[in-house]
């Protein structure tokens, strides 16, 4: 397939237009959790959806162990967010009087940070070192020389740290130049992991038990590309498969789960220059 030729929605039907306003749309029955990959590597394949099941090679080929945190909304899919940690500096940006979520959503291509705290990052750590918010849009450009003052950052959910290296939220455009994939988000105290967190984790959506599962190398979720590439190289836009139109939309449609038997199914996404494709293969569950 060239392009994208639909929405396959993995939400739930209390926020779908596709289920309420439509009726066009195909809900998706026998469905207990589906798996989700997204590969970082430049011009590399391997992204990958599994329906009913999760990825065994994978998981123990790259020592991966879950980590598992309970929805506080079955709406989208959303968990709590206890902190951000700044090179190794709480920023205390949530609390008992402001509490903060977060939404997984492949659906967004950056993280989204609450605008306060986007502000403050900004002036902090990007402003200062030649970096421009870029005509037009909500991200930031930097020179090359301000890669060396990107901090880790460390994003607690549900008293679990997930890190992000500075190689993990930023994406090459020249030899001297890239862009970084933050942004502020439309609500407060409101996070969105999109894409640049999801092509560092890969993640289990559980829709019965309400949970999602975070998977981490050795139980050590320190960051780091899951396809590694080579010391000083960033993905490129156009190349990364985190920017193909072949999205799966998160927050827009359904999920219709009903009784009966269970169909494992596996979508691989191969990144082209340009655009992508995709195979599937139904295998039943024993």
């Amino acid at each position: 397939m060239d392009g994208s030729q639909g929405i396959l929605g993995l939400a739930f039907s209390r926020i779908s237009p596709f289920v309420n306003h439509s009726n066009t749309s195909f809900p998706m029955h026998h469905l207990d959790s589906f798996s989700l990959t997204l590969s970082s590597g430049v011009n590399s394949a391997g992204s990958k959806l599994i329906l009913n099941g999760v990825d065994h090679s994978r998981i123990a080929s790259h020592g991966l162990i879950g980590v598992t945190l309970p929805l506080i909304e079955a709406a989208h899919w959303t968990v709590s967010m206890d902190d951000m940690v700044v090179d190794g500096q709480p920023w205390s940006v949530c609390g008992s009087l402001c509490p903060c979520k977060a939404i997984v959503d492949s659906g967004t291509t950056f993280l989204s940070m609450p605008p306060s705290v986007f502000d403050q990052f900004a002036a902090t750590y990007l402003a200062p070192h030649g970096c421009t918010m870029a005509p037009s849009d909500a991200y930031f450009v930097c020179p090359h020389t301000a890669m060396k003052h990107l901090p880790t950052l460390r994003l607690v959910l549900h008293r679990h740290p997930f890190s992000l290296q500075r190689s993990d939220y930023t994406w090459q455009l020249s030899p001297k130049s890239f862009l970084v994939q933050l942004q502020p988000s439309a609500v407060a105290h409101t996070w969105v992991l999109g894409d640049t967190f999801l092509k560092v984790y890969p993640i289990t959506f559980h829709v019965r038990a309400r949970a999602l599962t975070i998977y981490c190398a050795h139980g050590r979720c320190r960051g780091g590309p899951a396809v590694p590439w080579e010391v000083d190289q960033l993905p490129q836009i156009g190349e990364s498969n985190v920017l193909v139109v072949l999205k799966v939309l998160l927050l827009l449609s359904c999920v219709a789960v009903a009784a009966g038997s269970t169909v494992v199914a596996v979508y691989y996404i191969e990144t082209i220059p340009a655009y992508a494709t995709y195979s599937s293969s139904l295998i039943p569950s024993t």
